[in-house]
């Protein structure tokens, strides 16, 4: 009896050591920086020259009598080396608010 005991206890002890295995943190993920915008007619183009992962472009369109509005989004890039993201408002809607997304 006393065996097997030492054995649950062993057993009890290693299931407590094994959970409490610390593994060390991983390097924080960069995001795109250095990122820019300017309006080009009825777009919003944006593009970041620095860091990795991805950004887009973001604009709000407002209708003709600044009523009502709808958010257009660029394709995603890949930072640094991506293209231009442009957010397009349809004909007869005026951009506005221009800004970028980024993500790891």
């Amino acid at each position: 009896m006393k065996l097997s005991r030492a054995v649950l206890r062993m057993a009890a002890v290693s299931a407590v050591l094994v959970g409490s295995v610390v593994v060390p943190a991983t390097a924080a993920q960069a995001i795109p920086t250095n990122c820019t915008g300017i309006y080009q007619g009825q777009e919003w183009w944006a593009l970041c020259s620095s860091g990795t992962g991805e950004y887009r472009a973001i604009v709000k369109c407002w209708n003709a009598t600044g009523t009502s509005y709808v958010w257009r989004y660029g394709q995603w890039e890949p930072s640094p080396y991506g293209e231009i993201s442009v957010a397009r408002c349809d004909n007869g809607w005026d951009p506005s608010n221009g800004t970028w997304a980024v993500r790891t």
